[in-house]
């Protein structure tokens, strides 16, 4: 509300300042004559000087006097927007190039994140977490800000354990302090599998191995996320406050709309996730949760560019995108925070192609 009236930086605004009244008297000057004037005031509807309320952490309200005039004079000042503060974020895959660009967003929209990673990942764990997000010991500013566990997305087993593990830390850790706990209102499902195959050499096991990363694995994140975030917004119900909004974004591929040479079982897997994120829209949307996917085009992170490193085969596939590039990891990031946000709430079922025209050609 604030944010649209003052500048981003910490800044006073003065209002109800009368004709005549000073606008910038020295903090110094406020003494007791503040104070006395102050009895005479009617603050019944201004919080106290340094209140600042726990749900917004972008604003603070403070009270001065107009000494001249007699009037209450409230200063506001703002803090950078915080959209998602005490929300935690929830990325299966976020240790990736696209994972990590999704993560960082959200933690300067103020989200706590958890962090599932393959095991595979985790020798390179601290390696990625430092260069995907400036920490190597799994946390940032404070020791609830970031975690990570282990989970191996495609087993029921690994998704239920490192769901409670980070439902016991981050959700309703042992400490009762408000601050120490995050609302479940955010999953990402970055995690994903490709591997190229002419269609009829694709080994069954091969096609069997995107199902279950890039179909199944979603499946089982979304379910659990799902009930985590039906019981806290139960427990929610009985405050003051309601629950925010729950937001499931599952990145899906161009592959999902138009057939790519030698990605048979991939373009499957992907055109799968797009038919269970619809699925999970209209189950779940009356109940908080909305659904969404993005499908981008070739993303140039680490592994976009080895895969198309060589210039003459970037350069062809480059003719087929209007844009004429790739998407960098922060396109598509920005199309995932879109759709996080509380203002989304409309958009359900949906996907948003950040391909640069590729599929409509």
């Amino acid at each position: 509300m604030a944010d649209n009236l003052l500048s981003q930086n910490p800044a006073e605004t003065v209002g109800n300042t009368p004709k005549g009244g000073r606008k910038n008297r020295n903090k110094d000057q406020s003494g007791d004559d503040d104070k006395s004037l102050l009895q005479g005031a009617d603050t019944s509807l201004v919080p106290t000087v340094g209140d600042k309320d726990e749900g917004d952490e972008s604003l603070k309200i403070r009270i001065r006097l107009n000494l001249k005039a007699k009037i209450p004079i409230i200063l506001i000042t703002t803090w950078p927007d915080m959209a998602f503060a005490r929300r935690l974020a929830i990325l299966p895959g976020g240790l990736g190039g696209l994972g990590s660009s999704i993560g960082k967003k959200l933690r300067e929209q103020g989200a706590r994140l958890a962090i599932l990673y393959a095991p595979f990942e985790a020798a390179r764990r601290d390696e990625l977490l430092h260069a995907g997000y400036g920490s190597a010991s799994g946390t940032s500013t404070s020791d609830t800000d970031i975690r990570t566990y282990e989970c191996d997305i495609t087993s029921p087993q690994s998704v239920s354990s490192a769901f409670s593990a980070l439902k016991e830390e981050m959700v309703s850790p042992s400490s009762s302090a408000a601050s120490a706990r995050a609302f479940p209102s955010i999953l990402i499902n970055t995690a994903g599998y490709v591997s190229l195959s002419d269609m009829e050499l694709t080994p069954p096991e091969e096609t069997m191995k995107h199902l279950t990363t890039n179909v199944l694995g979603p499946m089982l994140c979304s379910q659990a996320f799902a009930r985590m975030y039906f019981e806290a917004a139960g427990n929610a119900a009985a405050s003051t406050n309601p629950p925010p909004p729950g937001r499931i974004v599952s990145i899906s591929s161009q592959a999902a709309h138009v057939a790519l040479h030698r990605h048979g079982a991939y373009c499957a897997s992907k055109a799968a996730l797009l038919g269970l994120a619809r699925s999970m829209a209209s189950e779940w949307a009356p109940r908080g949760i909305t659904s969404n996917t993005v499908s981008p085009t070739v993303a140039w992170t680490a592994l976009g560019k080895k895969a198309w490193g060589e210039d003459a085969v970037r350069e062809a596939f480059l003719k087929n995108i209007p844009t004429g590039k790739f998407a960098l990891p922060e396109d598509v990031a920005d199309a995932v925070l879109f759709l996080c946000q509380d203002s989304s709430g409309m958009i359900n079922g949906a996907d948003i192609r950040v391909d640069g025209g590729f599929t409509i050609r």
